[in-house]
């Protein structure tokens, strides 16, 4: 049986479409955005951090541990309901703009993605793109905690 969070996930990753395609297509099309460019530079973005986005109505969170465990937060590790779960991996490649990715392992599926940097941290939101998928708007909250 698919776990939710999977299933989730494929929805998440093969269903968003947003009229700021064009944030993802070229660092010249929308100024306002900057692609996070170097593998050094997606990991130290990444890492220890829980990515935050809406898919469908439904809140997506996942927290990117330094050991490239990838995890569900669900509504936390000590939740005797719906607690936190491994759900993959997560590393991270490139040193160019064509090739730097944040690339994710979920089992049989693994999906790689140009993240975008729209404004300042802490207040940036995030982009992440591939040829058919876009996911617009993510917010990164420090540590494995739940999104706001």
């Amino acid at each position: 049986m698919i776990k939710p969070i999977i299933s989730m996930s494929i929805v998440l990753l093969t269903g968003m479409m947003s009229e700021t395609m064009a944030a993802c297509a070229t660092d010249s099309a929308n100024s306002q955005y900057t692609q996070v460019i170097g593998a050094a530079a997606l990991s130290s973005l990444l890492s220890g951090r829980t990515v935050c986005a809406m898919a469908n109505g439904e809140q997506w969170q996942e927290y990117h541990s330094p050991s490239a465990d990838l995890i569900d937060y669900k509504k936390g590790p000590n939740d005797p309901v719906d607690p936190s779960e491994l759900v993959g991996t997560w590393t991270t490649v490139g040193s160019t703009a064509a090739n730097s990715k944040a690339i994710y392992d979920y089992d049989a599926s693994t999906f790689s993605y140009k993240v975008w940097q729209n404004g300042t941290p802490p207040n940036a939101t995030y982009d992440f793109c591939n040829a058919t998928t876009i996911i617009t708007n993510a917010q990164l909250v420090t540590g494995s905690n739940g999104c706001p």
